[in-house]
C-alpha cells in the first residue's frame, strides 16, 4: 500500500490585537473633523462643512458624487495630531495607521460601516432628488 503525501505552502497567520470599537470612534472623528489645509479659497466658498470628508459625503447625499476616496496621507496627518482624553483611544490611534496598512481589506469595511452611520442628509444643503 502506497502512502501519498503532499506538501502545501501554508500562509502564516498573524494575530492583530485591534480594538475595532476604538478604531471606529477614531475614524468617525476623522471623517467628521478632518480639515484639508490645501483647499483653494474659491473652492472653500462652496463648502458646507468644515471637514473635507463631510463635504464629500454631503455631495454624495445630494447625488452630485457617488464615491468617497479616503486619502491615506490625510489619515496619517490626522493621527499624528490626534488628541483625546481617553487613554485607550490614544493608544489605539498610535498604531492605527500601521494597522490599516497591514489589514487594508478589513478597514475598507470599517470605514464603510462608519460612513454608513453618518447621515449627511440631515445637514444643511441637502437637496431632495427630482
Amino acid at each position: 500500500m502506497a502512502t501519498l503525501t503532499t506538501t502545501a505552502a501554508v500562509l502564516p497567520s498573524i494575530q492583530l490585537k485591534v480594538n475595532y470599537k476604538d478604531c471606529k470612534e477614531i475614524i468617525h472623528d476623522f471623517i467628521k473633523n478632518f480639515k484639508d489645509s490645501t483647499i483653494d479659497i474659491d473652492e472653500e466658498l462652496e463648502q458646507l462643512h468644515e471637514g473635507k470628508y463631510m463635504n464629500i459625503l454631503q455631495r454624495i447625499a445630494n447625488r452630485e458624487e457617488s464615491t468617497i476616496w479616503i486619502e491615506l496621507d490625510d489619515v496619517k496627518k490626522f493621527l499624528m495630531n490626534f488628541d483625546t482624553d481617553s487613554a485607550s483611544l490614544l493608544q489605539e490611534s498610535q498604531n492605527l495607521f500601521h494597522t490599516i496598512m497591514t489589514n487594508t481589506h478589513r478597514f475598507i469595511e470599517v470605514f464603510s460601516d462608519v460612513i454608513d452611520k453618518i447621515d449627511a442628509r440631515t445637514d444643511k444643503g441637502y437637496k431632495l432628488p427630482g
